[in-house]
């Protein structure tokens, strides 16, 4: 603000400068053409042309007097003839005299006025005292003597116009010289000026100088602090990576082994505390994955994939993860899907089932008696794209509408009460409304207390004949239920799998290896990458379980080096086993060479697909190798 206020002053003063420059320089002009119209007004006056005429006057005057007064005392023809020569010539110079237009600067001058008068009443009617057949000398020597007397005056007359024409010349001489001094003082103004602004842009550049350095000062800190924001959100990635794998251990064990527990044989009391434990887990697992969620969107690191979206089979699969304890409460679940809905749609249905079955879950959570209902339906439906509209309607407790903005808000609800009495962490909307918006849409609510709630979102998708090849996924992990062990039909009695077991955790190997053992496989554990590598060796194995992260040697690096080792045309399944949850932690294990991945905590049944799924695999390519 400062600097802008700085430089708005400065551009201020340079406008009064150049201003005042400019006016100084229109003055000056104007002086120059004044002096310019005083020097054309004496060239076009002539003063001494004036001075001039005025001087051969007197001279025909005196040149006329004489020649009368000659013909008066020896009269001649010759005499009368050079009389009239004279007389004409005075009057010529008389009419000249008076006709000059630079002569009227004498008009107010009594000696001009007197001796022009004389001239014409006296002088003008002589002509006829020599031009008859016998001058008329008393008559002339009349005129000679009024000529004697007119001589003073025409004498005087000749320095009236000296006089006249020197003050006319020292005015003009003062106006030129007082509006030259103008100029001078107006260009030393100008220059003064000048100087103010060279001043003035040498200020401004040493002020611009300050500025780019404090400017550059400024970069060079945020760059720091840049640098210092990118290394704390990669300590928080870190962080969390940790924090995910350190919980995600114990939790493992924990919600294994109650699974495990409650597949023996329980009392009804022993039975209602492990599904309490079991419930509880699963509540923390939950927390536990919005949180990590909220952090991925927070970093940026959210994203999101362009397949064809089943809206049947997504509304289906969310309603049938809330059916359950939408039953134990006694409400009506119903689903209305708009029959022109598109089967073509792109997206990620993925995210849009994690935002659907939020909020199914948050309606279910709040609501008490009544219902909870889904309605689906598609808008301005084109031929290459349309809008999806989703709702989930509630009879539940309602939101007051001053509280219709802040639920979207990271770790709020309606009120506190509303913490207390249904728990969460708060963030659940706030991932549903970025995720939203980061597919392009939006959400928000319609909400009355009391009488229930109503959340919408809005998805503009695009359509399209192809399947683009979604990314590669974790087995997706649920814990809504108890997971039963059957063998599936694919690996019955006698299709046992050889499993090499890499852990380093004593309960998670334990717990894998009990499992795989209720299975009907055979397993062999590892404590670490070096073992791992070692007991590869000593046979051939159907499939590898690995950990991630061991001492000695990481599961990767032990990856790595089982892929060298092998030997040509031989592809062992090794799966990936960690607590990580992070989208690096997936890349890492394929880069390195494993097949698959899994998260702990994982369920037995998930497990047991998984396996099935890379033996099939396995099989089919020893097949396609046998034919070929």
């Amino acid at each position: 603000m400062s600097t802008r206020r700085s430089g708005r002053r400065y551009f201020l003063w340079l406008a009064v400068l150049m201003g005042s420059m400019a006016l100084v320089l229109a003055t000056s002009l104007f002086y120059d053409l004044q002096q310019r119209k005083s020097i054309r007004q004496t060239m076009e006056r002539r003063y001494d042309s004036m001075t001039a005429l005025v001087f051969q006057f007197e001279r025909e005057f005196l040149r006329f007097r004489r020649a009368l007064e000659t013909a008066v005392e020896q009269p001649g023809p010759d005499k009368t003839e050079e009389l009239a020569l004279r007389y004409d010539i005075l009057i010529s110079r008389l009419n000249l005299l008076c006709e000059s237009p630079n002569i009227s600067v004498l008009d107010d001058r009594p000696e001009f006025k007197t001796i022009i008068m004389q001239m014409k009443s006296v002088v003008i009617p002589a002509e006829a005292m020599w031009t008859g057949t016998k001058p008329r000398l008393r008559e002339m020597n009349t005129l000679l003597q009024t000529l004697n007397t007119m001589g003073p005056a025409v004498q005087a007359l000749s320095l009236a116009a000296d006089s006249e024409v020197a003050h006319l010349l020292e005015n003009q001489s003062k106006t030129m010289l007082h509006q030259s001094d103008t100029v001078i003082g107006l260009t030393s103004a100008l220059l003064v000026l000048l100087l103010l602004a060279a001043v003035a842009l040498l200020l401004r550049q040493r002020s611009q100088a300050r500025e780019h350095a404090a400017m550059q000062a400024l970069t060079d800190d945020l760059r720091e602090k840049s640098a210092l924001a990118d290394a704390s959100n990669k300590a928080k990635s870190d962080f969390l990576a940790s924090m995910s794998h350190e919980i995600r251990t114990p939790m493992n064990g924990i919600i294994g082994f109650t699974d495990l527990v409650l597949d023996t044989r329980l009392d009804p009391v022993q039975r209602d505390y492990i599904e309490t434990v079991k419930r509880s887990a699963q509540s923390l697992l939950v927390i536990i994955n919005e949180i990590l969620d909220f952090s991925k969107i927070e970093a940026g690191q959210m994203d999101l994939e362009s397949i064809p979206i089943d809206w049947q089979a997504l509304v289906h699969h969310t309603l049938q993860g809330v059916a359950f304890e939408a039953q134990q409460k006694g409400l009506t679940v119903s689903c209305k899907l708009a029959n022109q809905m598109p089967a073509d749609c792109l997206g990620d249905p993925g995210r849009i089932s994690q935002v659907l079955n939020n909020l199914c879950h948050n309606a279910v959570k709040f609501t008490e008696r009544g219902f909870v209902a889904v309605k689906v339906q598609a808008r301005h439906v084109d031929a290459h794209s349309c809008e999806v509209r989703v709702a989930v309607q509630d009879s539940g407790i309602g939101i007051a509408p001053d509280k219709h903005a802040t639920v979207f808000n990271a770790f709020s609800q309606a009120d506190a009460s509303t913490t207390r009495q249904y728990g969460g962490t708060g963030l659940g909307l706030t991932i549903c409304k970025r995720l939203v918006e980061g597919m392009g849409g939006r959400m928000w609510l319609e909400s009355v207390p009391g009488q229930g709630s109503t959340f919408y979102f809005s998805l503009p998708l695009q359509r399209g004949t192809h399947q683009p090849t979604p990314r590669a996924a974790p087995t997706p992990v649920t814990m809504l239920a108890s997971a039963d062990l059957p063998l599936p039909p694919t690996l019955g009695p006698g299709k046992r799998l050889h499993v090499l077991l890499v852990e380093d955790n004593p309960i998670n190997q334990l717990l894998a290896k009990a499992i795989l053992t209720n299975l009907g496989h055979q397993v062999e554990t590892a404590r670490d990458g070096r073992e791992a590598l070692d007991l590869f060796a000593t046979r051939s194995w159907d499939m590898v379980l690995m950990d991630i992260h061991m001492p000695v040697m990481s599961g990767l690096e032990a990856t790595r080096q089982i892929r060298q080792q092998e030997a040509a045309g031989r592809h062992t399944p090794i799966i990936a086993t960690t607590a990580g949850a992070m989208e690096a932690d997936r890349a890492a294990c394929l880069a390195a060479g494993m097949d698959d991945y899994i998260a702990k905590p994982y369920k037995p049944q998930v497990l047991q697909d998984l396996l099935t799924r890379m033996a099939q695999q396995r099989a089919d390519g020893k097949a396609l190798m046998g034919k070929a």
